[in-house]
This record gives structure tokens, sequence and C-alpha cells, in this order.
């Protein structure tokens, strides 16, 4: 959203394109949504758009992108934007090791084929750094600066999550 305030040409391919957030968009935003598979899509994307740069936001996204922009011509650049310490979702699977050591593996070598990485922050920054020996791909950290103006208001009104109700 902030890009698009700043007057870049944005798409935005999305899995639910009636999720909440995308009512929320202001600027000439365009959304597309992801009709069969991924990597497909991408690649057909990416191909016909020739975007200058592709920013990811999910580790599958990363993987799609990386995998639908090879063999292909043009330079499209893919930045993740990373927004999770990643070594962190070993927790789910401790109980096997060679799991944990397959995927470890592969964000290591997928995100050596990345063009830059964006961190939320400083602990994601070091868990790519450390846990995933993201060394050669240039990582910066970007906190998220865009506040909605409603904030405050948001901050004050109840929470519509059925866990949050009282008496639960």
């Amino acid at each position: 959203i902030g890009l698009a305030r700043l007057g870049v040409a944005l798409d935005m391919i999305v899995g639910r394109p009636d999720h909440p957030f995308l009512a929320r968009l202001d600027g000439p935003i365009r959304v597309l949504p992801v009709v069969g598979e991924r990597e497909v899509l991408l690649r057909d994307y990416l191909r016909d758009q020739s975007p200058d740069v592709l920013i990811t936001g999910k580790l599958a996204d990363d993987f799609a992108a990386l995998s639908a922009r090879r063999g292909l011509a043009g330079g499209t650049r893919i930045i993740a934007a990373v927004g999770t310490v990643l070594s962190a979702r070993f927790a789910a699977h401790r109980f096997n090791p060679f799991r944990t050591y397959l995927e470890v593996r592969r964000i290591r070598a997928e995100y050596g084929r990345l063009d830059g990485i964006a961190a939320v922050s400083d602990a994601v920054s070091e868990d790519l750094r450390r846990v995933f020996l993201v060394e050669q791909v240039p990582l910066r950290v970007l906190p998220n600066p865009v506040i909605p103006e409603d904030l405050a208001d948001l901050a004050l009104g109840a929470c519509p999550h059925p866990w949050l109700a009282p008496g639960q």
C-alpha cells in the first residue's frame, strides 16, 4: 500500500480475493486472484507482464516464484519479504529431525537464488543469517512503516474473534 501511495504501479496476486484486507486498499492496485496452480500463474505473469520486481510474502510463494522464473527471459528480481522467524516453524515437527534437515537445506538453497530479502525485524534477519546461512543475498531489515489512519479507533474497538467473546 505504501508503494502505491508513492505512485508505484502495483499488482497483488492473492489466494483470497475476498479477504477483508483487500477492501481497504487505496491507490491504483490491481488485484489478481490465484486461479489454478500458483507456479503456473506466476510463470505466465512473469512472462507476460515482465515486472521489474516481484515481492513475495510467504515461504511457499518464495519457492513458487523462484521456480516460475527459472528458464524465463527477462530480469524480474525476486525479493522475499520475511515476516517470521523461519526456524520457529520447526517446532511443529521437532520429532522428525530428517524433515527439519531437508527443510533447512531447501531454504538455504532456494534463498541463495533470491535477489534480496526484506526482514521485518532484527530477529528475523539474524535467524536467516545464523540458521539458513543467507550471506550472498542482500538482506535488509525494513520494519513495516504503514500505519492505518484509523489505528487508534481500531484499537479501542471490540475484537470480533469468538475466543475473546464474553463467557468464553
